[in-house]
């Protein structure tokens, strides 16, 4: 029977007490959780404290007092903790070596920000420029400025706060040219006189584009250019400098900028819509979930032998966020050999499955050739953040009860049996390691993040499930 947490205000606190008391009666297994700073090390020894993000994880502690610390030897083969989910540097240093000028300069902290701080920066056309957004009169000989960024094969939001400090348009434009024309483009022009969405347009493989602008009473516009990137390429965000009639710049007018964003469209709504990026190592975290970063390559965690052989049940969780379907990623595995055909069952839980958008959820419960179950949900499509967890039952020789998947702390819409064993032979789980982003340390790398894992080695009630999946979605920024 398990034990009844106190309630409590706090997330944390309360659906961590059910996480807690899924281990109160000796159940084995274990618990990682990212968020918490007093179990990361940078070293597999657990010597050397992780104090900030874009640290090497070596070791993380096991919180469910089962001594299960999932740990990586070789330094190269560490995740990484992180938090970040803004593509930019210098994302209110205007003035800095990652954002390329043309034609202009940047005064450095000259305007109050949104945030009421004074660290808005203003872009001023080089002297004698001639520029309007009435194509007749359209003379711009190319005041912009523009940061380069490698995307993948998918959505992004580009945010950026702008306001007039002497001409009373701009436009937010994406190209796949450093002079921010070509043809693949994703554009807006905004008036900032009033907040007006003048014109979104979108050429070549830029697609889908759309445009918002919320204008404050002290005349920010906090721009937003939505738009689907067709190919994985490297893409140039900038703006250019516009006013409505045409106008010569006296180097001294120009547009005040502060808080650049560049995120994949579908991060989680619940956390802050911009993050201060100063360096790769140097952000804003609060508010952002920590993680666990694996890199697709060789990244990787292993346990000491985890002894599952009292039960033939276990329950997993995963807060994770994948960033390919291109092929499987190994989230966790019981032994080297998940699949092995033997008398002992095991189990794993993967990103993708036979190259295909889902989640891969698998058991060997039986001797022979056909011993391995797995299921597919579908369809999840990467990138995407999701809690993932499931029941594995060995107990059961047919049918689906097997593995009963949960996404999002409800069944998939759509499910698909890859393998069924037939004749199985009832069995307990085995005594083996447990593979955190990699299948035996050699293949499957996970490419993506895990913020939170947490395996038990018994059946839980609704109650523990439901509250236990709440946690992992709070600690993934996941909305249940």
């Amino acid at each position: 029977m398990y034990a009844q947490p106190l309630r409590s205000s706090s997330p944390d606190i309360y659906h961590g007490k059910y996480a807690a008391s899924l281990f109160a009666s000796g159940e084995q297994g274990a618990w990682y959780d990212p968020s918490d700073f007093s179990t990361l090390f940078q070293d597999a020894a657990g010597t050397t404290p992780v104090t900030a993000v874009e640290q090497p994880v070596g070791r993380i502690s096991d919180k469910s007092g089962r001594g299960n610390h999932a740990t990586q030897t070789t330094t190269a083969s560490r995740p990484v903790l992180s938090a970040r989910v803004n593509l930019l540097t210098k994302t209110e240093q205007f003035d800095a070596a990652s954002w390329s000028k043309f034609s202009a300069v940047v005064s450095t902290n000259s305007a109050v920000a949104p945030n009421g701080t004074l660290t808005a920066d203003t872009f001023i056309p080089t002297s004698g420029i001639v520029f309007s957004a009435v194509v007749s009169a359209f003379v711009n000989s190319f005041s912009f400025i523009y940061q380069s960024i490698t995307v993948a094969a998918t959505t992004y939001k580009y945010r950026l706060c702008v306001k007039d400090a002497g001409y009373d348009m701009v436009q937010l434009r994406v190209s796949e040219s450093n002079g921010l024309t070509g043809s693949n483009q994703a554009l807006t022009r905004v008036s900032l006189s009033d907040g007006a969405v003048i014109t979104q347009a979108g050429a070549g493989n830029l697609t889908g584009v759309t445009a918002t602008c919320t204008r404050t009473s002290d005349g920010w516009c906090d721009i937003t250019l939505t738009f689907t990137s067709g190919a994985s390429q490297t893409l140039y965000f900038g703006l250019w400098v516009w006013n409505s009639t045409a106008v010569t710049s006296d180097g001294i007018k120009g547009l005040h900028l502060w808080g650049a964003d560049i995120r994949v469209a579908n991060e989680s709504a619940l956390i802050p819509s911009y993050q201060r990026v100063n360096t790769a190592t140097d952000y804003d975290t609060q508010g952002f979930p920590l993680y666990l970063q694996f890199d697709g390559v060789d990244d990787w965690l292993v346990t000491p032998t985890v002894n599952f052989t009292a039960t033939d049940k276990v329950t997993a969780f995963a807060g994770v966020r994948k960033f390919s379907d291109a092929a499987a990623g190994s989230i966790v595995e019981l032994s080297a050999t998940p699949t092995a055909a033997d008398t002992t069952a095991r189990f794993f839980v993967s990103a993708s499955s036979a190259n295909v958008a889902s989640y891969g959820l698998g058991m060997t419960s039986n001797s022979g050739a056909s011993g391995t179950y797995q299921i597919r949900a579908l369809t999840y499509t990467a990138p995407i953040t999701n809690v993932v967890s499931a029941l594995f039952d060995s107990s059961f020789f047919s049918g689906p009860n097997r593995v009963i998947p949960r996404v999002n702390a409800s069944a998939p819409g759509s499910i698909q049996v890859g393998f069924e064993q037939t004749g199985a032979v009832p069995t307990k789980f085995g005594s083996f390691p447990m593979f955190i982003g990699r299948r035996g340390g050699t293949t499957l790398p996970f490419n993506g993040r895990i913020y939170g894992l947490i395996v038990c080695g018994a059946q839980t009630d609704s109650q523990h499930l439901t509250n236990v999946e709440r946690l992992v979605a709070h600690k993934s920024g996941v909305a249940l």
